[in-house]
Formats: C-alpha cells, structure tokens, sequence
C-alpha cells in the first residue's frame, strides 16, 4: 500500500450507534479516501464498536483497527497508540461519535501545505437549542478575543473577524496572539507529524487532550486558523444517557481535569509561557471546572480541603491573573488566595450559608450556575 498523506486516529469505546456514520465521513471525504491512513483503537468496548472496526479494516486496506486487551477507562492510550502506529506526515485526530466535512482533509491538508504551517486549525458545528445545527460561534470567541473582556464585546469582536470575506488568522508568536490558547479541541486540526511524533496524552486522567493541545500550540512555530468546517460536533453526548465518559460528574473527572490542568501549569512554566498561561487561559479552565464538576459532583468536605490545599497554587495564580472567572468563583478562589481554606470549604459546602454557591439546587443561584454554557 503507497504511503498516505494524511494519518486519521480515532479512538473508541461503545459507540455502536455512531461509529459507522463517523467512518462513512471518513470514507467520503472529497480529499481522497485512499490519502487517509485511518487508525482506530478500540479500548475493550463491550457494544459492537470493535465489529464495526474489524468490518471496515477487511473491506480497506488503508484502515487499521487495534484492539487493548484492557479498558484504559480514557482516550489518552489508544491517542497514543495511534500517534505510535501512524505513518503519515501528518496527522487527524477525530472522535468516534463525531462526524467530518466532506471537504475537511481537502482544506486543512492543502492549507498545511501552502501556508508551511506546523498546525491548522478550523470551525466546527453544533447543535443548539432549537435543535439545529450550526457553526460553533463560541469556540471562535474565545480563540480570538481576551477573556478580560465582557461576554457580549468578546462575542461582536468575533463576529467582526469572522465576517471578512478572507479570513485568515495566522499566528507565529504567542506573544503577539496569546487569545487562541483559549481554543479547546485536538480535533478539527492537521499536525506536522514532526511537530508532535515525541509527545504523548496523560494516559489516566479526562481532559488528557488539552495538556496535549497546549503543548502543541507552544511548539509549533506557525499556526493558521480557518473559517472552514472540519467537525460535527456530537454535543448531544454532554447530557444524554449514553453520555461521553468525559463528561460523567465522578471523582475521577473531578480530580483529573484539575489534574490535567496541573500539568497544563507544569508545561507552561517547561515552555516559560507560564504569563500567557494564567492570564488567557488557567481561569477559563478552572471556572469551567468548577461551576461544571465541582458544583455537580459529591465531595466531603475533607476532601475538597485537601484538594484546594494541594492545588492552591493554581487557585491563586488564576484568582491574581483576574481573567476567565465569574464571581461565584472568584469568591472562593479569593479566600484560597488569603490562605482560608476552611472558608472557602464552606463557601461550597455549606447549605446554611447564604453565599453558598451549593446552598439549595431549587434556589436561583444554582439555577443560574446550571444555565450558564461554558466551553
């Protein structure tokens, strides 16, 4: 078999009821079905999926299905295994419930290749409230606007980029465009292999993708943004019963984002970005995390002690940054940051408290809390 242009890893785990409609997008694609090496890794999934693999990998001879002989419970190990298997120049990742353009391979791989990029990233599609599908306009806000902004300019400043006939967001320093650290998804995106052949997802923790993202944006040394859909995003799994293992409000998810986001830390100090790495993105994370997981998940109040103490360095720097951070959060970030741990415990925790975030899931803080999109 000739060597394809472009490596497609996509990891699975029990999802029968979308897997073949994502592969069949594969399979369409305008680019060239037979330029696609597509590498999928099945981790121990108890439904169909791995047949539907096997069913595909028969029929072409540029698909390759592996299968772990152990449920690694999250998709960093069979990312990797895939990043270890691939033998293209450049490498796809996509989701397994997600479906691609028909166009998607075309633009991002000639794009790539014109602009010598080292990473191009483009738009993805949504289904909103109304039910209908449509251009995520939220991922492309905080990619280009600064989180110190109000929500309604950060959203007509997009809208204004956005609109110009010739959009084209090209980044060669940080520095200078430091907003796309807000953008949030490995897919989407084309990668120079040589760019990222080395590194690897954490293997054991959810948001294993956005230490891996991260790293990537501070190697590369020129990224291109494009208005061009790429993904359909299956946002139905957020809250649905069959609802992705990354959004599942557990301990494990609870502890491993802020996990993740530790290592984010780690990384951005390795890479001296740890500035841009507070200010444009660590609140929005943590913010997320905590009105999202934190609020939602069951946690003593032992333990939530022992997690802002083990974590505060992050609770702080975000609280110091001041960006990315609604009040609610910030509160509790700010006794945190003046060492009252106890209060901030109880700011949480305590149902009699009536700055309690937690204090009556009927009251409207909460409802408010639970109406708010984050991305």
């Amino acid at each position: 078999m000739k060597k394809c242009k472009i490596s497609l890893i996509i990891p699975v785990f029990n999802v029968e009821e979308y897997l073949t409609k994502a592969l069949d997008s594969v399979v369409s694609q305008t680019f060239g079905f037979e330029n696609i090496e597509v590498i999928l890794v099945d981790d121990c999934s108890t439904d169909g999926s791995a047949d539907i693999i096997r069913k595909y990998a028969d029929k072409y001879d540029n698909v390759r299905g592996f299968y772990l002989d152990e449920c690694s419970g999250f998709p960093g190990k069979p990312r990797n295994i895939g990043l270890e298997k691939a033998t293209s120049d450049y490498i796809m990742f996509l989701d397994s419930d997600d479906c691609l353009e028909n166009t998607a391979c075309e633009m991002l791989y000639n794009t790539i290749i014109a602009e010598d990029a080292d990473i191009v990233s483009g738009s993805f599609t949504t289904i909103n409230k109304k039910g209908v599908r449509k251009l995520n306009e939220w991922a492309w806000t905080i990619t280009l606007t600064s989180p110190d902004l109000e929500k309604d300019t950060r959203k007509k400043m997009a809208k204004e980029l956005l609109s110009e006939s010739d959009f084209k967001y090209v980044v060669t320093d940080l520095d200078e465009k430091p907003t796309v650290l807000g953008n949030s998804n490995i897919w989407c995106k084309i990668y120079k292999r040589s760019v990222i052949e080395d590194m690897r997802f954490p293997e054991d923790i959810v948001a294993q993708d956005s230490v891996f993202l991260l790293e990537s944006f501070y190697r590369a040394d020129k990224i291109v943004f494009i208005k061009d859909i790429i993904v359909h995003y299956n946002n139905k799994r957020v809250k649905d019963e069959n609802r992705s293992v990354s959004f599942e409000k557990t301990n494990r998810n609870l502890y491993g984002r802020i996990r993740a986001y530790d290592l984010m830390n780690d990384i951005s100090i390795r890479y001296d970005r740890k500035e841009l790495f507070d200010y444009y993105l660590l609140g929005t994370k943590l913010d997320y995390w905590y009105e999202k997981y934190l609020l939602e998940t069951e946690i003593s109040a032992a333990d939530l002690r022992d997690l802002f103490n083990k974590y505060s360095h992050l609770f702080k720097a975000s609280y110091m940054a001041g960006t990315g951070l609604s009040e609610n959060t910030k509160k509790v970030f700010g006794q945190i940051y003046e060492d009252n741990i106890d209060n901030a415990v109880n700011l949480v925790l305590n149902p009699q408290n009536p700055e309690s975030p937690k204090k009556n899931k009927n009251g409207s803080v909460f409802k408010k809390i639970m109406k708010k999109i984050r991305k």
